[in-house]
């Protein structure tokens, strides 16, 4: 009752602020009973009051961004509980970016999704356990260490979705193993179903290779990047954009990246509607156009590349669906370009993260 009075006379003050303002703009007779002073403090009173007014209507509109970043954090929350009530364990493609688009979106202040369901922290506890990574009836013979070489793509992507700080020892633990885990050509083997998508089994494996390097890069572990250098320059046309945001992501790393000509390769990709296709030279899909805007921001100068970050959001927010996920076609080969639940999941996450990316200087294309 207390906050429904205020905002009814804060409502009210507004109302009579606003008719004496009418009738002191509009009433002669009214302005000429007064001093010229009068008039001036009056005037530039109703002018700041509108100012203000106006700049609080603007702050208390969510924009298009906004909106569809709630619509699609409500999305994830409730898939991925239903994920998790269903399947019991922790997947490479559900879980990992789902908790690193809730974490980024917390951290800029969207916490909505946390009253209704699991928290971030929660989802963070649960996802780290390694007993986790296995379906629910596996879990009282689960060995950690065999589980844990099953699922190097898993904690690679934890590894990333989740900010640095206390973290039980589980950071220092994945990264420490899946260094133990490269191969003798410096590679690192793809897990689960990730061998089955419609690619060459060797671009798969390097995916796999340059995640898992990202995230060592992070956690400041020494690897061997001599082979994987040399991979990278054997390997220099991608058919998949993940690919080609990955090499542009470790660029100052490996010197067989040319980070320039990456970055413009992956600018020149960019189809006509704003977005990209996962696949290079297929329609835009929302998993290829996350993979793309998080590169461009990370490394290179979004002042420059706005027009290109900007025009991919607003082919994201166009394309976004009701309940709030981007419908993709699914990575494997069986999918046969349909779009499936793993997939959508996969790119409305990636959606998320790349509707959360900013754009230094305002929006470029003002200036056109």
């Amino acid at each position: 009752m207390i906050a429904e009075r205020s905002t009814s006379n804060g409502s009210d003050s507004e109302a009579l602020v606003v008719s004496v303002g009418v009738i002191f703009f509009r009433d002669d007779t009214f302005r000429s009973a007064m001093t010229h002073n009068q008039t001036t403090i009056l005037a530039r009173f109703f002018l700041c009051f509108l100012l203000v007014k106006c700049m609080t209507v603007s702050a208390e509109t969510p924009s298009q961004d906004q909106v569809a970043i709630k619509k699609g954090l409500k999305y994830l929350q409730e898939s991925g509980e239903k994920w998790k009530n269903q399947r019991g364990c922790v997947s490479c493609h559900q879980i990992p970016p789902m908790v690193w688009a809730m974490s980024l979106a917390k951290s800029e202040g969207y916490d909505q999704f946390e009253s209704s369901g699991l928290s971030v922290s929660q989802w963070i506890d649960w996802s780290t356990k390694v007993v986790n990574f296995v379906k629910p009836e596996q879990k009282e013979t689960c060995n950690e260490t065999e589980t844990m070489t099953a699922n190097l793509d898993t904690m690679a992507g934890l590894l990333l979705a989740i900010p640095s700080g206390d973290s039980d020892g589980w950071r220092d633990r994945f990264a420490r193993h899946l260094v133990t885990k490269q191969s003798a050509d410096g590679t690192w083997n793809p897990c689960g179903q990730l061998p089955a998508q419609g690619i060459p089994v060797d671009e798969t494996r390097l995916a796999t290779t340059l995640w898992v390097s990202i995230s060592l890069e992070r956690e400041q572990k020494e690897y061997d990047r001599s082979p994987i250098n040399k991979l990278i320059e054997s390997q220099d046309s991608p058919e998949t954009l993940e690919v080609l945001s990955l090499k542009l992501l470790l660029s100052e790393s490996f010197p067989s990246v040319n980070r320039e000509a990456t970055l413009q390769q992956i600018l020149d990709s960019q189809n006509s509607d704003g977005g990209w296709g996962w696949k290079l030279g297929e329609p835009s899909d929302a998993l290829g156009t996350g993979f793309a805007v998080y590169a461009i921001s990370a490394k290179s100068d979004s002042s420059k590349n706005g027009k290109a970050i900007l025009d991919a959001k607003a082919w994201l927010i166009s394309t976004q669906q009701d309940d709030g996920k981007w419908l993709v076609p699914g990575t494997k080969r069986s999918a046969n370009g349909r779009t499936t639940q793993t997939a959508n999941d996969w790119g409305t996450a990636w959606a998320m993260i790349a509707l959360l990316q900013k754009v230094d200087g305002g929006d470029p294309r003002q200036v056109e």
